[in-house]
């Protein structure tokens, strides 16, 4: 015991049971303190005692127990130690690892990011762990903790995890395994992460905030959006507290002569971030505020449109309060339309600062602007500022904004812009001398224009200057906003403007929650679209009408210059009175409109539109006066109109004026305008009309009370038309459909009230127009107006009041249904569900008034409508299919409106009979997928969740799955269905009705699940979804199931389990199933393979009890072995590879699965007993397989079960001739993959020895033969092993080669042949790979030679189809002469067509084969002596040095290179595979201080081959004869490079070793010693390496080095004399330069100097040995003559005529040559 210890022994005191201490730093435990105990930051710690500065304990992850500094740890309640925290720590802990197995693999983008992660979340591990925060910050933190931690998983692609609400990991114990799998899609959706967009977001405003870093001196202030922070983001199931930012106000001061003083707060942009789904705003006045945004999604707000504080603004469009609480329910959530995807949006605008110094007053017009139609979307916002640039109003600084409502999605997406018109109110010219008057007229100053489409953002405040614009014509003023579009820079700056400052914020959502929720908004002005939104609710009223000053032609009369004209317009009735405020334009109603005057314009162009709102009961007594005027620079007060004009607003027949363009005269009158009109009516008073002058004036009616269709208001006046209703009806499908819509309430009133009246003959006429109403709100192809589908039901809901209507439309329904109308009953079809909704709510409305009535009748009349539609479906004529397909399509919602009507068991009736009427064809794939969705949706409906209804349906539903299922055309989508539909049930057995039970309903159906997984295409993800299916039910089928299956119908129940063997096997082995990040679905896989497999062994025990062998017990009990050996090497559950958190993770939920089937799978081996070796081929992998995991029980129970095959087949045969052969065969198949070395290390060859040693030893009947077995297969393996683990690189080419060639003798001479012919094959495959074909061919013949000339079969073999022995052999032969061919060793190809030459010729007699062979073989002879090859060069290589692996240490190699390799290259490939190997740089045998040393030395010289007549009779052993001197010379060539195994390197030296004594003729002391080397194999041979067997040195005298010169000068000249006279080479400069060199060397001395060493007489007497050597060199001296005679004459032949004077300077040269030999 420590003395450390000890001296606190006294004071220990034990601690509070259950007190957990959380690790706040790594601690590790002193070596010579034995007590203490090591943990690292994270661990939990069950603390026992306690000292002043010591804790004792036991760590919760490792089990140790010891004593550490209290300083390390913090102490954490057991309470407070939840899921959460727990999870942290592990996550802390695993991610420490990551981080640092990203530093040592380099992976610094992957460690930077998991680095910051770890740096959060250790801060939050603390901050969670310290006892002074509060519980809410706890929560809170935990909430970002889960939210950062899934966000790590996701960007690092870790295991997912999904959560309970509680923060819990979901699995198949807390979670529905449906709503398991679903959570997982959800998630694995976010490929994106929340991360990734807000790393996106982050980079926008940075870079935005830079734009937006300059504050403006003076600025507006209005409602700025304030979005909290960007906070982590949180999961799907943890809500985290998000954090807010709020935006500090401050004033800004100074002026600048170019901006306009506005003063007031500014917020700068770059605090603008990323509005989340809510915020929150507040403030007042000039201070900024805050806007709640509210992002609404599915749901429809009534009076949204419209609503708003701002009457003025808003005009005559308002929103009922009776509809406002009709159409929301008690929450104030409105409509449901999420089905209809209806969205508003609206753009709220700022204005922020305006920096141009006008000097006058001016106005600001904002509207919006869609490109793509050319035309203004939206109503103007007005601006009104002084000539110092202030607004008129000093309450309305910080509040110039505007909220432009109800933009579609449609026009967000399109080519959108906000215009700025500027125009000054003051004087006509600015710059005129001319005394002004007192008159102000209207303008044309400037435009601004701003692209929507990237400058605009969802709830978050974006800040633009718009540059301002002028033309220096005015009229082009009106356009001048396309023209910027277009191209800016055809126009100019106005001088010294900096532009307008704005704020934009896009607020998608109804405006009534907006609103609502940004109180702020309730004082901004609304600013409207022109027309409607895309959806009109009831109640809501409109009465708009939109009046564009478009252009005027005007005559100039006697002025000298054109009119400067304008108009000024008001609403007067028939007796001339002022409609007052009638006009609103700008900011606000007035009583007239003044127009823009363009100066000297006899056609102004103004293109400016105001609002009429008069009272509807008016309208048709209302007139626009228009009065026409010239206005002057000077005048000082207005001049009298030189012409009027009116635009009376509506029709003779009460209908509003059409919508278009209205070109109206020009009147002279003296009237004013109060007289003017009435004056119209006077007879006496005739007004005569302007020649050639008109105003043009577009007119756009935006009414809910008005319209401009006769047939439409005679349908509403129904009551007061005297006419034929009945043609009113047929004109009625002609009505503007547009106008349908506005009117639909009113239109349905209507028209039921004339169905109840009985105004017309034919009821079916009111409901075909009924009908009609309703297709164009829920026909998806052709209608425009499906968003309006909620308008319908706010409607039905909450103002339709029939209470007989129901009779009626079910008598149209029956009718139509039995009728033939094709026409008539597709349209009633598609708009059966809301007439079914009409007929119910009706009959509700009938109830209250009459609440003792008896529903029989109705119900019987109804049921009678049903009835009809299943006879509908029933029928089989190819041209109803449209409607039964619409039929299918519109029962689920119809069928939805029974529940208040009918039972339940009258409810399943009806979808029962419905279901069962629609018939089967493959060929109707849309009829099939609607009936696929009726039923989806019956299993989703309560139906199901009643017991009666379900038994009722159940069967049904599976009898029409099984139908379908079954089909061999099922597609993808038709598979996905099904599986939605049964994933549907699955959840509603284990969620809703929690009864496990149930899923007995869907046993039967697995064959069919079976196939449709086997069926479908392993790509499509819709297959994942049957397969989860497949998985939820067997994990829900108790044994009684699976037992109770069993015996229904034992044939059929055998076939099922071999399928189902068969496919969790394939989907194992093959991954097909869930993403690799799915861990908790994997682990769910696995368990629930684990226990079919379990169940399954149970019943192959019995049968194998109770019945003889077969085959099918063949396949079930190979089945079950594979499925079971896959289930053992899953990755997934090899928990020694992975992490420490992630093994407690798996082990505490679900242990080691692997483990809990051993016992099984013993068990079931061990029963076979005697029938083990029929399973020989199938189980021998899995057995082999099961020893290389790395785990030691798995390892035994292979080991275990291969001995126990051993010694069956020992039993049955006396051998082990089928397992060893098996073992062969598999052995080599698992070990060719990448891992090899890792499969076949020592340590699992000792394994596999050892323990097969151990076992048979113990066995005396077959210690003996299994002793062979071990040392054969302990060799098989080393040999392999060698082989596999080689690298795949070039530079091992050789050492793979000689690694085949080792293995392949082995496997030949223990007679396995067709292992043998595999690796026959993949070498030479390699040798091709290579470029090798020489030796490729080779190889190819090591199978041929396996072969005879005989007619025995063979069977299939790879590549080879079943053939005889002679076809196969003529086969490798013929592939082995197309090697050659290419390797360009012709000799070699010739020798096997001789072969095959005696086999066509004497012994098939197939003259073809043989005509063909015979041409082959002319051509291969002609390339041998007509195409130039080059050979490869040959190196000797030595490795020396200890540092080399033992089979090349010390020895030395000749290496045939590469075509056209040179020695560098060479020696730069061998030193690639020896990086650290030291070059010598001399020849002579390195001394033994280097043979000795540690390291590698590489010695490498080229070597050249040596034939047969220039080896020296003393070397024995060489097997290449002598090569004739009649031979070709490319045969001499070919044979002195080929078939060769002695080589030799040459060196020069000098024996006189005397420097004062050196002799002037350097020849007469040359001397060459010659190193041969003869090798072990023949070069060209199967490999490129051969080991030297032996060497030896011989010196070569002086006079035989120059014999051998001079003779190996001659073979050169005859070489290229022969290529040239052949005609088969082009270039003459080599054949040059030789001759000259020999020419001009022997003339100037190099002959001579022979003469003088070797012919004189003195010579011979001192070397009387050499006499025959000076006979050669004489007689080689006079052969070099002829050969240069002959030379000459063929140079002179073939040289150019530049080159005739060197060919007559060589024959000068030659002919001294030759005088002087002959002297």
């Amino acid at each position: 015991m420590s003395r450390l210890f000890l001296a606190s022994a006294a004071s220990w005191k034990v601690v509070a049971s259950e007190t957990i201490a959380i690790a706040l730093f790594s601690f590790t435990a002193s070596t010579i303190e034995p007590h203490q105990v090591s943990f690292v930051v994270g661990d939990a710690i069950h603390l026992e005692e306690e000292t002043t500065n010591w804790y004792r304990g036991r760590v919760l992850s490792s089990g140790q127990r010891g004593i550490f500094p209290k300083s390390y740890v913090i102490i954490k309640n057991t309470m407070d130690f939840d899921i959460v925290t727990n999870e942290l720590t592990q996550v802390i802990r695993e991610w420490g690892l990551l981080l640092i197995q990203y530093f040592k693999e380099k992976k610094m983008n992957e460690y930077r990011v998991m680095k910051d992660r770890l740096s959060l979340l250790l801060d939050w591990h603390t901050k969670i762990n310290s006892p002074s925060i509060t519980k809410e910050v706890r929560d809170m933190l935990k909430g970002k903790v889960i939210s950062k931690i899934e966000e790590g998983r996701r960007l690092m692609g870790l295991d997912m995890i999904v959560r309970t609400p509680n923060g819990e990991p979901a699995h198949e114990k807390n979670t529905g395994i449906i709503q398991l799998y679903r959570m997982h899609h959800e998630l694995d959706n976010l490929k994106l992460s929340k991360f990734q967009q807000q790393q996106q977001q982050q980079q926008q405003n940075t870079l935005q905030g830079k734009d937006s870093g300059n504050a403006y001196p003076h600025s507006f202030s209005s409602p700025s959006l304030i979005a909290p922070s960007s906070t982590p983001p949180s999961s799907s199931f943890i809500q985290a507290t998000p954090t807010f930012i709020h935006a500090s106000t401050s004033s800004s001061l100074g002026s600048s002569s170019s901006n306009i003083v506005m003063g007031s707060p500014t917020s700068p942009s770059s605090l603008l971030k990323k509005l989340p789904s809510s915020t929150s705003l507040k403030g007042s006045g000039g201070l900024r505020r805050s806007i709640t945004l509210r992002k609404d999604v599915g749901a429809a707000e009534s009076g949204g449109s419209a609503s708003g504080s701002s009457s003025a603004h808003l005009g005559s469009y308002t929103s009922s309060n009776n509809l406002l609480s009709h159409s929301t329910s008690n929450n104030g959530a409105s409509p449901n339309i999420g089905s209809n995807n209806y969205q508003p949006n609206h753009i709220f605008l700022d204005l922020r600062v305006f920096m141009c110094a006008v000097g006058e007053e001016t106005e600001l017009y904002f509207s919006l602007y869609n490109r793509n139609e050319g035309r203004f979307i939206t109503e103007e916002f007005q601006v009104g500022l002084t000539a110092q640039g202030m607004p008129h109003d000093i309450e309305k600084i910080g509040k110039l904004s505007t909220l432009f409502i109800d933009i579609s999605k449609k026009e967000l997406q399109a080519d959108l812009y906000l215009v700025c018109r500027l125009i000054r109110k003051g004087k006509m010219l600015t710059e005129s001398n001319k005394k002004a008057g007192p008159l102000s007229y209207r303008r044309p100053f400037g435009c601004s224009v701003l692209k929507l489409e990237d400058n605009i953002t969802a709830g978050k405040e974006i800040e633009h200057t718009m540059p301002i614009y002028t033309s220096t014509q005015e009229g082009q003023f009106p356009l001048l906003h396309e023209m910027i579009i277009k191209n800016p820079s055809n126009l100019q700056h106005v001088p010294k403007a900096k532009g307008i400052v704005v704020g934009l914020t896009l607020l998608p959502g109804f405006l009534k929650n907006i609103v609502k929720d940004n109180n702020v908004l309730n004082e901004v002005p609304k600013t409207n679209k022109l027309g409607f939104p895309e959806v009109i609710f009831p109640g809501q009223v409109r009465n708009d009408i939109f009046i564009t000053l478009e252009s005027g032609e005007y005559s100039q009369d006697r002025k000298t210059s054109a009119k400067n004209v304008e108009i000024v317009v008001q609403a007067r009735n028939e007796a001339g009175e002022l409609l007052r405020d009638a006009l609103f334009y700008g900011d606000k109603s007035k009583s007239e409109f003044k127009s823009i005057v363009f100066y000297h314009s006899n056609q102004p162009h103004w293109s400016e539109t105001f609002r009429v709102n008069v009272n509807v009961n008016v309208l048709d007594q209302t007139y626009l006066v228009f009065s026409i005027r010239h206005c002057t620079t000077s005048e000082n007060k207005e001049r009298v109109p030189f012409a009027m004009t009116y635009l009376k607003l509506t029709n003779p027949d009460g209908t509003v004026i059409a919508n278009k363009t209205h070109s109206i005269p020009s009147y002279k009158t003296s009237k004013s305008m109060e007289e003017f009109l009435p004056s119209l009516k006077d007879p006496s008073n005739k007004l005569a009309i302007r020649k050639g002058e008109n105003t043009k004036v577009k007119v756009l009616l935006c009414s809910t009370l008005s319209t401009q269709n006769l047939s439409l208001l005679t349908l509403l006046k129904w009551d007061q038309y005297n006419g034929d209703l009945a043609e009113v009806l047929n004109r009625f499908t002609f009505v503007d459909q547009i106008e349908i819509i506005k009117f639909m309430q009113e239109t349905f009133n209507a028209l039921f009230a004339i169905l109840e009246a009985k105004k017309v003959m034919d009821p079916d006429l009111v409901f075909q127009a009924i009908t009609w109403i309703i297709g164009l709100l829920v026909d998806e192809k052709t209608s425009r107006y499906t968003n309006f589908r909620p308008v319908l039901d706010v409607y039905i809901e909450n103002h339709f009041n029939s209470s007989v209507a129901h009779i009626l439309l079910i008598g149209c329904l029956k009718r139509i249904l039995i009728n033939n109308n094709f026409k008539t009953l597709m349209s009633t079809l598609k708009s059966m569900e809301y007439v079914l909704k009409f007929i119910v709510t009706s009959k509700k409305n009938h109830d209250k008034i009459n609440s003792t009535y008896s529903h029989g009748s109705f119900k019987e009349d109804l049921t009678s409508v049903f009835n009809a539609l299943s006879t509908l479906l029933k029928r089989s004529e190819r041209e109803y299919i449209g409607a039964q397909i619409t039929a299918l399509k519109i029962f689920s919602s119809m069928f939805n409106d029974l529940g208040e009507l009918f039972s339940i068991e009258e409810r399943s009736e009806i979808a029962k009979n419905f279901v069962d009427s629609v018939r089967f064809d493959e060929g109707f794939k849309i009829l099939n997928m609607e009936k696929m969705n009726v039923i989806l949706n019956l299993t989703e409906g309560d139906l199901f969740l009643q017991a009666t209804s379900r038994k009722l349906l159940v069967p049904m539903v599976k009898k029409h799955l099984k139908q379908h299922m079954s089909s061999n055309f099922c597609s993808s989508e038709d598979t996905k269905k099904h599986a939605e539909i049964i994933g549907v049930i699955i959840e509603s057995i284990q969620s809703k009705i929690k009864d496990p039970q149930q899923i007995w309903d869907l046993v039967d159906l697995l064959p069919e699940i079976i196939k449709s997984i086997q069926t479908s295409a392993w790509n499509e993800f819709s297959k994942l979804d049957m397969i989860h299916n497949l998985y939820s039910i067997l994990y829900l089928m108790e044994p009684e199931h699976f037992d109770k299956y069993m015996l229904m119908n034992p044939e059929v129940c055998w076939k099922f389990l071999l399928s189902l063997l068969v496919l969790l096997n394939q989907l194992l082995s093959t991954c097909a199933t869930y993403p690799e990040n799915w861990l908790t679905l994997s682990m769910f896989q696995y368990s629930t393979v684990k226990k079919v497999i379990i169940q399954v062994s149970k019943y192959l025990l019995d049968k194998l009890k109770r019945s003889s062998w077969a085959q099918m017990d063949q396949d079930l009990w190979s089945s079950f072995f594979s499925l079971s050996n896959t289930y053992f090497k899953l990755k997934g559950l090899a928990l020694e590879n992975f992490s420490e958190a992630k093994q407690n993770t798996i082990r505490s939920r679900y242990g080691d699965m692997r483990n809990d089937l051993i016992v099984t799978i013993q068990k079931m081996w061990q029963s076979l007993d005697r029938h083990q070796i029929k399973l020989l081929p199938t189980v021998i992998a899995p057995f082999l397989e099961l020893m290389l995991i790395n785990q030691t029980n798995l390892k035994q129970l292979g080991i275990d079960l291969y001995y126990q095959l051993l010694k069956c087949e020992f039993k049955e045969y006396r051998s082990f001739k089928k397992v060893e052969t098996e073992t062969i065969n598999t052995l080599d198949a698992i070990t060719n993959s990448p891992e090899a070395s890792d499969i076949l290390d020592e340590k699992f060859r000792v394994f596999f020895s050892t323990n097969l040693d151990d076992k048979m030893n113990s066995d005396s009947l077959i210690k003996a033969q299994g002793k062979v077995f071990i040392k054969d297969m302990t060799m098989f393996l080393e040999l392999l092993y060698e082989l596999r683990t080689l690298p795949d690189r070039p530079e091992y080419e050789d050492d793979r080669t000689i690694a085949a060639m080792q293995l392949m003798s082995y496997l030949k001479q223990t007679d396995r042949q067709d292992t043998y012919t595999k690796y026959a094959h993949l070498l030479c495959k390699q040798h091709l790979s290579n470029n090798n074909f020489v030796e490729a061919g080779n190889t190819l013949l090591l199978h041929a030679e396996l072969l005879d000339w005989s007619d025995d079969m063979l069977e299939e073999y790879g590549d080879f189809r079943a053939q005889t022995k002679r076809e196969r052999k003529e086969r490798l032969y013929k592939q082995a002469i197309e090697y050659f061919d290419k390797g360009k060793a012709w000799e070699n190809a010739i020798a096997l067509m001789k072969q095959l030459i005696v086999q066509y010729e004497q012994v098939m007699f197939d003259y073809q084969k043989l005509a063909d062979v015979l041409q082959q073989e002319s051509t291969f002879y002609r390339k041998v002596i007509g195409v130039e090859r080059f050979f490869s060069e040959y190196f000797r290589v030595g490795y020396y040095g200890k540092g080399f692996d033992s089979n090349i240490q010390g020895k030395e190699f000749i290496y045939k290179g590469y075509e056209l390799e040179r020695m560098a290259d060479f020696v730069t490939r061998i030193q690639g595979k020896f990086p650290s190997a030291k070059l010598l740089t001399y020849t002579e045998l390195p001394p033994i201080e280097i043979l000795n040393s540690s390291g590698q030395y590489l010695q490498i010289y080229a070597v050249k081959p040596v034939s047969g007549d220039h080896i020296p009779s003393s070397i024995s052993g060489t097997s290449s004869p002598p090569i004739p001197k009649t031979y070709p010379p490319a045969v001499q060539k070919f044979r002195s490079y080929n078939n060769i195994n002695t080589f030799v390197y040459s060196k020069p030296f000098k024996k006189n070793k005397d420097k004062t004594n050196n002799p002037a003729n350097e020849f007469k002391d040359l001397w060459i010693i010659n190193y041969y080397y003869i090798i072990q194999d023949s070069f060209p041979t199967i490999q490129r390496r051969s080991e030297i067997t032996k060497r030896y040195d011989i010196e070569l005298a002086p006079i035989d080095n120059a014999v051998n010169t001079i003779t190996g000068k001659n073979v050169e000249l005859v070489e290229m004399m022969t290529k040239h006279e052949n005609g088969s080479e082009s270039s003459t400069s080599p054949f040059t330069m030789v001759l000259k060199g020999v020419i001009d060397a022997a003339v100037n001395g190099g002959v001579n100097l022979y003469k003088e060493v070797f012919f004189k007489p003195e010579y011979i007497q001192e070397n009387p040995d050499k006499k025959d050597s000076v006979g050669k060199l004489r007689s080689a001296l006079d052969n070099q003559l002829i050969i240069l005679e002959k030379c000459l004459i063929v140079h002179g032949k073939v040289c150019s005529t530049e080159m005739g004077g060197l060919q007559e300077q060589l024959e000068i040269l030659y002919r001294k040559m030759r005088t002087e030999l002959e002297n």
